[in-house]
């Protein structure tokens, strides 16, 4: 559904699924829950292929940097996404940027994982991995989702000229 670009709904989740509603509801709490965990699900996918797209050397803020904007812009450029933000902001705020969705901390999860071994592979960092994830990803959400937080335009290049003073 999501990726259709319709709006998420628990009853035709279970539906379209064969499952009781219930059943749904004992697995996902909340429709914020569900809408997490897809959303999770596939920033997982999107950072890895990003990860695997860099030609930026191992070690160097460049691979950093080229996997976030590679990361960013496939957000950016999702039709699904857009539609999601634009038919939805309050919900997309709640669930991508709050504890409640899970879907930042998972990220900030995948970011921590990226320092960690481009730090073990000579990187110098500017800041401990759990701060400078944390910073990141802000920043990402800042420049990714201005249009709901302030009414701004989205610019993942904006968002970059920031990685790039953070991890330099």
């Amino acid at each position: 559904m999501f990726l259709r670009s319709e709006r998420v709904e628990m009853g035709l989740v279970a539906e379209e699924l064969g499952l009781n509603r219930t059943t749904l509801h004992r697995w996902f709490a909340s429709r914020d829950d569900l809408l997490g965990q897809v959303l999770s699900d596939l920033s997982r996918i999107e950072f890895a292929r990003a990860l695997a797209g860099t030609r930026a050397p191992r070690g160097t803020a460049d691979r950093v940097i080229s996997v976030l904007e590679r990361f960013l812009r496939s957000q950016h450029e999702s039709a699904a996404f857009q539609a999601f933000l634009a038919r939805e902001p309050a919900t997309a705020a709640r669930v991508l940027m709050t504890a409640a969705g899970g879907v930042e901390q998972r990220s900030r999860g995948m970011v921590e994982a990226l320092l960690e071994e481009e730090a073990a592979a000579g990187l110098a960092l500017t800041a401990p991995v759990d701060v400078l994830s944390v910073a990141l990803i802000r920043v990402g959400e800042a420049f990714l989702y201005a249009d709901i937080i302030s009414e701004g335009e989205p610019d993942v290049s904006r968002a970059v000229t920031i990685f790039r003073l953070l991890l330099r």
